[in-house]
């Protein structure tokens, strides 16, 4: 087993084998042959560690994480992350008042860092102090209103206080803030779940423009819409952008479900083959397919 889980169902993980076909194995197995190598494999490469913690705080191995986290903040140059990997860590293990040290003490040497000011106020809005965080929060925010975990916050904050309209209207507010685009990407999926296609579409135009190229827009308007029905728009406005070295896989991958949907082989197929030495070994597997699947049209 090689590489690390695509999904995770209950006690079960599914895993890509050496020849990237997905098998499942339970979770001990795969604390004890996966997880504990591939911290051991990463234990002096900050990147690799740091995607390693995060992997297994994704799949809730949090006590597995803690030793990696703190050997990872005492490599990683990249203080600002090492330091929110760590915090997170802490926070996910009950540990908040050591979490909030952290972030407070890094905050102090670098005051205007949106991400570890979203964080801890994560962390105050967990240990109660709901108004500390929100006003924080939202001073992070005005920092970057792009951090895609700060901005869900801020909107699941809204959402617990009054619903979905408390939701839209904190998102109506941050898209206001200068150089913002993921608000619009939530204000354009409320019109995408009332069929408002053209009203949709203004609000990813404006995405895109706002994003000025940003890999992760590109993936998560086609996303959207190829997964709302509406390949064709797909194509249209990202196809004419998309650059398989700039913008990676998963939009390609996009791309390439809407060619399929539309029956055009030709991009379909070329599309897999731009793609195809930028995937991840889970990439390569849904290329395969929709290669086989274009091929028999």
């Amino acid at each position: 087993m090689i590489n690390r889980q695509t999904d995770n169902t209950g006690e079960m993980i599914t895993v890509l084998d050496e020849q990237g076909e997905c098998v499942l194995i339970s979770r001990d197995e795969y604390r004890v042959n996966v997880l504990a190598e591939s911290f051991r494999v990463a234990d002096d490469d900050a990147e690799s560690l740091n995607l390693a913690v995060l992997n297994a705080l994704r799949d809730g191995f949090v006590a597995e994480s803690v030793a990696p986290a703190q050997r990872l903040y005492e490599i990683d140059d990249e203080r600002e992350r090492a330091t929110v990997t760590l915090g997170t860590v802490l926070a996910q293990s009950g540990k908040l008042a050591e979490a909030r040290l952290l972030f407070e003490e890094f905050l102090e040497d670098k005051p205007d860092s949106s991400r570890v000011m979203s964080h801890l106020a994560r962390v105050l809005g967990e240990m109660g102090e709901r108004d500390a965080a929100c006003d924080l929060l939202w001073k992070s925010l005005t920092l970057d209103p792009n951090q895609d975990e700060g901005l869900d916050w801020w909107g699941e904050i809204h959402f617990e206080r009054d619903g979905a309209q408390s939701f839209y209207r904190a998102m109506e507010r941050a898209a206001q803030l200068p150089a913002s685009w993921r608000p619009q990407i939530w204000l354009a999926r409320r019109h995408l779940e009332q069929h408002e296609i053209k009203e949709s579409l203004t609000l990813y135009h404006q995405v895109i423009e706002k994003a000025e190229g940003d890999a992760r827009s590109l993936q998560i308007v086609s996303g959207d819409l190829v997964n709302n029905g509406y390949a064709a728009e797909v194509k249209a406005l990202i196809l004419p952008l998309y650059d398989a070295a700039q913008h990676g896989a998963e939009t390609g991958l996009n791309l390439i479900q809407a060619c399929y949907e539309l029956g055009d082989r030709a991009t379909g197929l070329a599309l897999c083959n731009a793609i195809e030495r930028f995937a991840r070994p889970d990439q390569a597997h849904y290329i395969k397919h929709f290669r086989q699947e274009l091929k028999q049209m």
